[in-house]
């Protein structure tokens, strides 16, 4: 079996080779590798499951055939289920039987053995009960028997599976008749959850007596499970909602506080903004994030920036820029400047929103602060709003004792590109952090002068230092328009020689280095066809077959993907789609039998 990956090749090899390592330090987003190689699934073959079926129904020892099972947990193939549920059947030891029935659960398959499973919810073992009652439901037409399998049920284990099973099945089988009558049978444990559904599935909570009657009477943990139900609601229960965010309780009032946002919550979550309790704050703030920008929302969340919590701060500038505020509101924070308490807050929001008439205030905030972390935000906010005549200022904090307050600096002044500030760019892509040196080589790659040229080469040699100097280079090198020989050199020894030295003698670099220098080349012989031949070498190098390969020269699946991807892009062809082969599963027969 074979699994295309979905993303195209330029846009996956550009961010696995610079991007998880060098995001821009004011984003907070994480690159992931969704859709890409990473992620392919182990597969089992028919042959490979009907050998392991084979043994497991020959096999006594029932350790060796829950090994079996849980080999298959992380394996994909359609006949899985089928295979499963013949173990099933043949197996006689419960606790076997409990890790098939945890295979079925959480690779989502169904099991069609009703009878099988109407008989295993009546076993001693918690976990098999579970898994049985939960599976159950799949295929049942009513709640009766799950129903009356509750009642007797005293794992909380057990009882928290099944009814969250219930809660997914909300309206299509839970019936507000027959949870009202459950609740008077049950052990006392699994009345909140017998709450929390039937207030999920009420058309109109306000009015149920029995939820009335249990936020006057009930426990907290019930009452939570209310409110619980209550908050991912946002078409009714708002008045119960109101009378819960008073409640003396922080545990209650914190549940309010993470309600969806609707319009008619807008008075309470603007109550809990300000509630003694941080974490009520937070979520009441995150809340209002959510709102289509009404003024006393967005107001509330101003209001924030100065919280003495870092938390609620840092969740206020986050809801104030997802909103995108306009220039009324930005006004409005840029006052906060005058706020001790709120100024690296509304920093990062006007510096995010790109609010030019703040860069002023800003130029002067960075020279008279001796705070880093203000220092730091105030660079980063002048290079998004790229003021020019920051650069200066910026540059004076080269040489900070701070790493961060330096990593910012080389952001800012790859994002403003003033010329006289280029040997200080030079600099900081020779700094002996690796954070600081990466981000300055991405400035070096905003910019694209030759200039660089020298800097670049340097930070190729570095290779006693950690792989994302030499990462960044790579990077820096690809926006270069020229081809000297000296950078042409550089990146075929990055690609294709041993440059790591080690005890055991020189290795090849990072795949990311290595791929990163192939790809700089292309980039290079894109604009300059002058080294077409130097680069066709190199990715013909790459493209080295295992078989060809020795001690002298080694390359992975990876590179070779990558630089048959880049070829085809050098020559202007659409670059096909990377098949890549699943790995197989470790096989527990071969184990066994030593094979």
């Amino acid at each position: 079996m074979k699994i295309k990956k979905k993303t195209n090749f330029i846009k996956v090899f550009r961010l696995l080779t610079f991007y998880p390592f060098l995001l821009p330090i004011w984003q907070e987003s994480y690159f992931t590798t969704e859709n890409t190689a990473y992620n392919v699934p182990t597969f089992i073959t028919n042959e490979q499951l009907t050998e392991q079926r084979d043994f497991y129904l020959q096999i006594q020892d029932p350790n060796i055939r829950s090994r079996i099972v849980k080999s298959f947990y992380q394996c994909e193939n359609p006949s899985m289920e089928k295979v499963l549920t013949l173990m099933a059947e043949k197996e006689k030891d419960p606790i076997v039987l409990s890790d098939i029935l945890h295979a079925f659960y959480t690779k989502s398959l169904k099991f069609s053995n009703i009878p099988l499973l109407k008989e295993m919810m009546k076993s001693e073992i918690p976990s098999l009960r579970g898994y049985s009652a939960y599976l159950y439901l799949d295929s049942a037409s009513s709640t009766d028997d799950v129903f009356d399998f509750l009642k007797r049920e005293q794992d909380e284990f057990v009882a928290r599976i099944v009814w969250n099973k219930l809660s997914s099945l909300r309206k299509d089988l839970c019936k507000k008749d027959k949870l009202n009558s459950l609740i008077n049978n049950i052990p006392s444990f699994q009345k909140q959850f017998v709450l929390a559904l039937l207030t999920d599935i009420t058309e109109k909570p306000d009015e149920e007596i029995l939820i009335i009657e249990t936020l006057k009477k009930g426990t907290i943990e019930e009452k939570i499970s209310i409110a619980g139900a209550l908050a991912r609601r946002t078409d009714a229960g708002h008045s119960l909602l109101a009378k819960l965010s008073e409640d003396p309780d922080t545990r209650i009032r914190h549940t309010v506080a993470g309600s969806k946002f609707s319009t008619e919550r807008l008075s309470y979550l603007l109550k809990l903004a300000s509630d003694p309790v941080p974490a009520i704050r937070y979520l009441a703030v995150k809340s209002l994030s959510e709102s289509p920008s009404l003024p006393d929302a967005v107001n509330a969340i101003i209001s924030r920036l100065g919280d003495e919590d870092y938390l609620v701060r840092t969740e206020a500038e986050n809801g104030l820029i997802a909103l995108n505020i306009g220039d009324e509101y930005l006004s409005k924070v840029l006052d906060k400047l005058n706020d001790n308490n709120a100024t690296a807050s509304a920093i990062r929001v006007l510096g995010e929103l790109k609010y030019q008439p703040s860069a002023e205030k800003i130029r002067k905030i960075i020279l008279e602060t001796n705070i880093p972390e203000i220092r730091r935000r105030s660079a980063i906010a002048l290079g998004r709003l790229k003021y020019k005549e920051a650069a200066d200022e910026i540059a004076k904090f080269a040489k900070d004792n701070d790493k961060s307050v330096r990593t910012a600096v080389a952001y800012a002044l790859g994002q403003i590109k003033v010329q006289n500030t280029f040997n200080i760019i030079a600099d900081l892509a020779l700094d002996k952090e690796p954070e600081v040196s990466a981000e300055a080589s991405m400035a070096i790659y905003e910019i694209g002068d030759s200039f660089f040229i020298k800097t670049i080469v340097e930070n190729l040699k570095r290779v006693k230092e950690n792989y994302l100097i030499r990462s960044a280079a790579v990077k820096a090198a690809s926006a270069q328009i020229t081809a000297p020989n000296e950078i042409v050199k550089a990146l075929k020894k990055a690609a294709l020689e041993k440059t790591i030295p080690t005890e055991m003698g020189p290795v090849f670099d990072m795949d990311q280095v290595r791929g990163g220098a192939a790809w700089a080349l292309v980039e290079i012989t894109k604009k300059n066809k002058d080294i077409i031949e130097e680069t066709k070498q190199v990715l013909k190098m790459l493209q080295t077959p295992p078989e060809k390969q020795d001690d002298r020269f080694v390359s992975s699946e990876f590179l070779i993907d990558c630089a048959k991807q880049a070829q085809a892009y050098m020559e202007d062809k659409e670059p096909t789609q990377s098949e890549i082969t699943p790995s197989s599963p470790v096989l527990i027969i071969r184990k066994i039998k030593g094979e």
